[in-house]
């Protein structure tokens, strides 16, 4: 099961976490876009 976050009120799936504390996140619906952004930015989708 993959992890959702929200990041600038959309909702993305977490591709990859990096030691450093940096992500890679996927856009959940529409073009395939991988943003790299710091985990301090993302907020966790509840799994329910």
């Amino acid at each position: 099961m993959q992890d959702l976050v929200i990041y600038k009120n959309e909702i993305y799936t977490l591709f990859h976490k990096y030691e450093s504390g940096y992500c890679e996140i996927l856009k959940t619906r529409g073009y395939l876009r991988v943003i790299l952004v710091h985990e301090s930015e993302l907020h966790y989708k509840d799994k329910s």
